[in-house]
């Protein structure tokens, strides 16, 4: 029985391989704790006369030959189902997804420079998924409600658009994506910016994504005007995109001296956008950008990036993973926006983020105008997923 135990006990001890967050598991190794018996079998003399204590010998020989045969019979069955679950265990094992590699970011390339006379604090951008060469873009708080078409190779205004009926308060990005009722994709202007931390409650406004025209401004009317609440408490955000699949919403808030928790990841699912008249948004992840000021997701939905004013996060998304799953794990690391690359104007407070339309890239800009022709200048920033990230 000691072997038996002991042996269960090698096949069960195996080295348990971690990643790069886990602390090294040691492991043991057992020898042989018992030496095998080898003893022969005592011969007995038995008389004639003493024939019944030679049956009763006899017997008891047979009853132990039977108790050892049944005890090999049962470290056989035991070896059998152990090597089976190591079996199972290493084909889980092998089965296990690798971890998705990060994509190495090539330094910026400079293309245009947005028109201070429209977009003098640009605040949030998105890529056109049906207007080829299009950012739609718009202003930070203090403007009135309206956004722009970009060509994002000049820089250059395309067409201006104005929404019927609509107050701004403050503006802080932009997101493309599905809504019920509309063909096509929509626009989500999200007037969620709340810097003295004490608005009831924040709203995303929705347009039917327009055609790129020429100026002087459209008006467009708006499809829906949501109200959302926080589940506890206000929270200033500035970092706001729409899964491309469902249409949920997805709101990120910003780290500030009256709000010390950046970072928190709220939901809102399309089913109840339209059905209730103020969306209690629930809290799914928490991310490291604190200080989140713009946000995208990609067409297809694998990747997020969420950018704070000097760097940002990555997250690539698995095949039937949720974004919360995806926002909950490991991240790749921006680089910081507010270095001179060369060839490049630095990104005083960048704010805006978005993915090309075919996700092989970033498109950056900064808010900051002040005055400086530069500042504004638009970045794109390859994602090279055949080099390993530095």
């Amino acid at each position: 029985m000691r072997k038996l135990l002991i042996f269960v006990a090698v096949l069960l001890v195996s080295c348990a391989g971690g990643n790069k967050n886990d602390d090294d598991i040691m492991t043991q190794e057992i020898g042989d704790a018992v030496a095998d018996d080898g003893s022969e079998n005592d011969t007995v003399d038995v008389e004639d006369t003493d024939s019944k204590d030679t049956e009763v010998t006899k017997d008891t020989e047979v009853t132990e030959d039977i108790e050892d045969v049944e005890a090999k019979d049962t470290e056989v069955a035991d070896t059998v189902d152990v090597e089976a679950s190591d079996t199972d265990d290493a084909v889980e094992v092998e089965d296990a997804e690798p971890e998705l590699a990060c994509p190495k970011v090539l330094k910026p390339e400079a293309w245009g420079t947005l028109d201070k006379e429209d977009l003098d604090e640009a605040s949030g951008i998105v890529t056109s998924r049906v207007h080829a060469g299009i950012l739609w873009a718009h202003n930070d708080s203090g403007d009135t409600a309206r956004f722009f078409a970009v060509n994002q190779t000049t820089g250059a205004t395309v067409a201006e658009f104005t929404m019927e009926g609509i107050t701004a308060i403050d503006f802080e990005d932009i997101a493309i994506g599905p809504f019920a009722g509309i063909d096509g994709d929509a626009l989500f202007l999200a007037d969620t910016g709340d810097n003295s931390v004490n608005r009831p409650n924040v709203v995303i406004h929705v347009v039917k994504e327009p055609v790129p025209g020429e100026r002087p401004p459209v008006s467009v009317s708006v499809a829906a005007s949501i109200t959302l609440k926080y589940p506890d408490k206000p929270y200033d955000c500035e970092s706001f995109f729409v899964d491309p699949e469902t249409g949920d919403f997805y709101l990120v808030t910003k780290f500030s001296p009256k709000n010390d928790e950046g970072g928190k990841v709220f939901f809102a699912p399309a089913s109840v956008l339209e059905t209730q008249e103020e969306v209690v948004l629930e809290e799914v992840a928490t991310v490291q950008t604190l200080v989140a000021t713009g946000a995208d997701i990609s067409a297809d939905g694998s990747m997020i990036a969420i950018r704070w004013y000097m760097g940002g996060e990555l997250f690539l998304r698995r095949p039937g993973q949720t974004i919360a799953q995806a926002l909950s794990g490991d991240s790749c690391e921006l680089p910081n926006q507010m270095t001179s690359y060369p060839g490049t104007n630095p990104e005083p407070q960048g704010e805006a983020i978005a993915f090309t339309p075919d996700g092989t890239g970033l498109i950056t800009v900064s808010e900051y105008g002040n005055n400086d022709p530069n500042s504004q200048e638009i970045h794109f920033w390859k994602l090279d997923f055949g080099a390993s990230a530095e």
